[in-house]
């Protein structure tokens, strides 16, 4: 009974210990694992990036299509109201132009020469002789500075008014003095039009203003 027990002790002891669970394959399990997670991963990153691309993408270009139809718009405001040619009046008009600056009769003169070709254009840079000169010629236009010694435009457009031979005078103001109480004083005395200096508007304007007090003064009675 002895060696009984002691050969099945030995053979006990000399048996091979029982083999574990696979770690090699649950590890490899498990790195399969992590690479599908990290490519996973790797994707969504990817396609999130993708995304926020195109969104910027679409921001920019949505941002370039805003400016491109400000720019359109900003330019649309800055062009010429009129761009038509300019078709010059040919009638034989008079017109007295009175400025006691030199540069601003040039220029004035300059401006009704293109206008009105065949026009006869006097240039008065003293206001004092005005009245006279009105009295021996007859004027179909009067052009008048507002601020001038002696004789202010308003002074000169008074005295003209009160005399009813002058109903068929046109005057028109060219002056700096253009507020709405000055707009004001000039219709009450009789001037029929102001021209704000500098006169840098439309010439098809200028002209069709002209025409307008020129025909309105024609039909006027005496």
């Amino acid at each position: 009974m002895l060696k009984a027990f002691k050969s099945s002790s030995s053979s006990s002891s000399s048996a091979p210990p029982a083999s574990k669970p696979s770690i090699s394959v649950s590890t490899s399990n498990l790195h399969r694992n992590k690479s599908v997670q990290s490519t996973k991963s790797m994707s969504s990153v990817k396609s999130n990036t993708s995304l926020n691309s195109g969104k910027s993408m679409s921001s920019m270009s949505s941002h370039s299509s805003h400016s491109a139809e400000q720019n359109i718009k900003h330019s649309t405001i800055l062009s010429p109201i009129n761009q038509s040619p300019l078709v010059p009046n040919y009638t034989a008009y008079k017109f007295l132009i009175v400025d006691d600056n030199l540069i601003n009769l040039k220029i004035l003169y300059k401006i009704l020469n293109k206008l009105f070709p065949k026009a006869l254009i006097v240039k008065l840079n003293n206001s004092s002789t005005v009245l006279k000169l009105v009295e021996q010629e007859k004027f179909d236009l009067i052009f008048l500075d507002i601020e001038m010694p002696p004789i202010n435009g308003i002074e000169i457009s008074k005295r003209i008014r009160s005399t009813k031979k002058f109903n068929r005078m046109g005057l028109i103001a060219v002056t700096t003095r253009s507020t709405e109480k000055d707009m004001k004083i000039y219709k009450k005395i009789g001037i029929d039009f102001t021209f704000k200096k500098p006169l840098n508007c439309n010439l098809n304007l200028i002209l069709n203003n002209i025409e307008i007090i020129l025909n309105f003064r024609k039909n006027k009675k005496d």
